[in-house]
């Protein structure tokens, strides 16, 4: 019994841990990509005013990209992490009957 308590007290502890260091990359990624926007801004501005060529627009849209990605990525990780930690918790959940949904024919 004790060492399924402390088993289950791990898994809990382990969640919140995962759950809370990705909600800190999620922070840190999102600032990259508001950066990686104001860069590609400038990049834009510059190539406009004939400051810059358009190789600097495309490298700041791919800087850009990656990070936006990065970002959606740490969003599915955030929502894995929370579901983890809800599981851990002893949460529980219900599969929807897709067989009681009705379509209206016309």
């Amino acid at each position: 019994m004790q060492h399924s308590l402390l088993r289950a007290w791990q898994e809990v502890d382990n969640a919140l841990k995962a759950f809370a260091e990705a909600q800190q990359q999620r922070t840190q990624t999102a600032e990259a990509a508001r950066q990686n926007a104001a860069a590609l801004q400038a990049a834009r501005q510059r190539y406009e005013q004939g400051a810059g060529d358009f190789l600097n627009v495309t490298a700041s849209e791919s800087q850009l990209l990656q990070s936006e990605n990065a970002l959606a990525t740490s969003d599915t990780e955030i929502a894995t992490d929370l579901v983890a930690l809800y599981r851990a918790l002893g949460g529980g959940w219900q599969v929807a009957d897709t067989g009681a949904v009705q379509r209206s024919g016309g």
